[in-house]
């Protein structure tokens, strides 16, 4: 978590298959369940953060499969549809001044923003080098298909190691910042 008055950062958790899927042919995230582990606090990982940015096809994933997102802080669900859920914000462009708007919102709060997927999303995100961290949980699976990490164009960006985790379960935690 950052230092009170520290300014909140934009980070991409998310978890991709070995073959660098975030999800399944199906847009599905089932394929997560057996890896599930007690060593990964979800609670604590919840309570970094102050806001959370989404891309629609994972905002639906969810919502379908009873995640709750946001749990009462700002929701951005990346979107060129209309979406009729109540506090939650929807942006199609402008990414820049979402975040903007997102660092202003959680200043002083010690809170970061949680940008948790979407291929094309995290994508638009990343080539206008918005992203802050990068904490990607390989998880020890091939799908085979699916929806990539990386759905849109997306240009070189040099990322620098900051940490390394393995879990029992043979998940991998990676932590990258932009090499800037």
């Amino acid at each position: 978590m950052p230092e009170m008055g520290s300014e909140p950062r934009l980070i991409v958790s998310l978890a991709m298959s070995v073959d660098g899927f975030i999800a399944n042919a199906e847009g599905g995230m089932k394929w997560l369940e057996p890896y599930h582990t007690p060593e990964i606090d979800w609670a604590a990982f919840m309570s970094r953060f102050g806001a959370v940015i989404v891309g629609r096809r994972t905002f639906d994933e969810a919502v379908a499969n009873g995640m709750p997102l946001g749990q009462g802080m700002p929701t951005v669900v990346v979107t060129h549809r209309p979406l009729e859920t109540p506090g939650v914000i929807t942006a199609s462009d402008r990414f820049d001044a979402v975040k903007e708007d997102l660092v202003r919102r959680l200043a002083g709060t010690g809170k970061d923003i949680w940008h948790m997927g979407g291929g094309n999303s995290v994508a638009s995100f990343a080539a206008l080098g918005l992203v802050d961290l990068w904490e990607l949980s390989v998880i020890p699976v091939l799908l085979g298909s699916g929806i990539p990490m990386f759905a849109g164009e997306i240009r070189t960006h040099r990322l620098r190691l900051l940490e390394s985790k393995r879990y029992s379960n043979g998940i991998v935690g990676l932590t990258y910042e932009p090499d800037r």
